[in-house]
């Protein structure tokens, strides 16, 4: 759907996954939802809230505490999908650059790898099958 789309409650009631990024607070509600739908909201909005420091808090497109009930599955706000937003954002970022710097086998380029356990960092040289042509003999094996 879109601004000029008409009847999109109709629409998305068919669904089997509905994603919503429209920037309007609390637009889909339980009855736009198919039972069991994935819903995937992607909206971010803050709306007022006396009782927060802020005095104001971030919600979703999506009416959660209706849809929840309604939906199969339902990505919260904020929690959701947010830091997959962040990874693709970094991926992308690190693809930019190897494609304006041509980067080839023994650039020196190297990624962070967190051990998710010990939160030691480490750094490695990228995957020769992310660079742009060429091989890294750091990467080859015998």
């Amino acid at each position: 759907c879109h601004i000029d789309t008409v009847d999109c409650a109709a629409h998305a009631q068919r669904a089997d996954v509905l994603v919503v990024a429209v920037g309007k607070a609390g637009l889909v509600t339980a009855d736009w939802v198919k039972p069991g739908a994935i819903v995937v909201d992607v909206g971010i909005n803050f709306i007022a809230d006396p009782s927060k420091k802020a005095g104001r808090r971030m919600v979703g497109d999506v009416e959660y505490e209706s849809v929840r009930l309604v939906a199969g599955y339902i990505t919260p706000v904020p929690g959701g999908v947010g830091p997959m937003t962040v990874a693709m954002l970094m991926s992308n970022t690190l693809d930019a650059y190897s494609a304006r710097k041509k980067v080839t086998g023994g650039s020196g380029l190297l990624v962070k790898e967190v051990d998710m356990a010990t939160s030691e960092q480490t750094s490695a040289p990228l995957p020769t099958a992310q660079r742009q042509g060429g091989s890294d003999p750091q990467l080859e094996t015998s």
